[in-house]
């Protein structure tokens, strides 16, 4: 047996909200309304379930553009706000898209100093080997280059067979 609850007559206000939520009857409106805030809400005078119910009607979308209907409003409240919302999205992508540029050229200008330094440091310890060579002292030389050129091409190797893998991982998925 259900329990019947005394609802407030429909006040001038309620009509007013009732006609903004697009006609429908609240029955209608509790349909988009999960089940545990149902319960609350039909527990609140029917003029406080219209105003809940059109924040859960908050529209959701994802994208740099909100939908057509939307958009729609938008122009019917601010004339011009369309394009406005368009222009804003216009800028924001190129403002993105230049920050990208500019992350990506100075990645490209590490690299590459990395790559020098890399290249200075291999010199100077081949030059110092040779020194030590000649001075008489092989085993320092040795240790100076075998040290130098792992601590350089280790790095090298590790990048090189990550991104191995990644590709490797890419193509499974």
């Amino acid at each position: 047996m259900t329990e019947k609850t005394n609802k407030p007559k429909k006040t001038k206000e309620v009509e007013k909200s009732s006609k903004k939520l697009d006609n429908k009857s609240i029955d209608d409106l509790l349909k988009d309304v999960p089940e545990d805030a149902k319960v609350i809400l039909e527990s609140l005078p029917e003029d406080k379930q219209h105003k809940l119910i059109s924040v859960f009607r908050a529209s959701h979308f994802s994208g740099p553009l909100p939908p057509p209907e939307l958009l729609a409003g938008y122009e019917s409240v601010l004339p011009g706000g369309a394009e406005r919302i368009f222009l804003m999205t216009e800028n924001q992508a190129e403002h993105r898209r230049e920050i990208e540029k500019k992350v990506i050229s100075s990645q490209i200008a590490l690299n590459e100093k990395g790559q020098k330094f890399a290249f200075a440091i291999v010199m100077l310890a081949f030059i110092s080997a040779f020194a030590f060579v000649f001075m008489g002292f092989p085993a320092i030389a040795a240790t100076i280059l075998g040290t130098t050129v792992l601590g350089i091409v280790a790095p090298f190797l590790q990048n090189y067979f990550s991104e191995a893998k990644e590709k490797k991982d890419k193509t499974k998925s």
